[in-house]
């Protein structure tokens, strides 16, 4: 049943996205715009946070920080949030006694870098319309990579030096003779 609601959500959204972004290409190709939004690669009116992004070094290291901060993104949206709402906000299952400490640790780096992200992430794809493309693609990506990740866990997880460790802290409860912020 949830697989139904989803798949059905799913295409609630997807349709949304269609009719709005067709509205807005009627609008926009029947409107004089005096913009220049609409312009690609570097230029004079291509401004980030004031920084005129003018020079092709300036847009290439401005590409290259929404290209690392997409992967950041998927990461805090496909791997971080999802345990802290499966393992934190989830009220019908048992809360872990070591999972106290990640849980707060995660929920306030989340919310840090969800709101560090949204103020960045607006200053840039309200910049120019090709880094709203560039952004896009990026996050698609990573998500797409992510989610292989998720569905074969097998092909990815045994190459991860990180494993054999992150196993043992699912399975053995804290310490306790160890400060939790160390």
């Amino acid at each position: 049943m949830h697989l139904n609601i989803t798949r059905l959500c799913n295409w609630i959204i997807l349709s949304w996205i269609v009719v709005v972004s067709i509205c807005l290409t009627i609008i926009l190709k029947s409107t004089s715009l005096q913009t220049t939004y609409f312009q690609f690669g570097p230029n004079e009116s291509f401004l980030v946070f004031g920084i005129r992004i003018d020079t092709y070094s300036r847009y290439v290291l401005l590409c290259i920080y929404s290209i690392l901060n997409a992967g950041i993104r998927a990461l805090h949206h496909n791997v971080v949030h999802p345990w802290i709402l499966h393992n934190v906000q989830d009220s019908s299952i048992e809360k872990k006694a070591h999972y106290h400490v990640y849980a707060y640790q995660f929920t306030m780096v989340s919310i840090g870098y969800t709101w560090f992200d949204w103020f960045i992430y607006m200053n840039i794809l309200l910049s120019q319309v090709d880094m709203l493309i560039m952004e896009l693609s990026a996050d698609a990506l990573v998500t797409m990579a992510t989610t292989y990740m998720y569905l074969n866990p097998d092909k990815i997880t045994h190459r991860l030096p990180f494993t054999k460790h992150s196993l043992e802290l699912e399975t053995q409860p804290m310490r306790q003779d160890i400060p939790a912020f160390s």
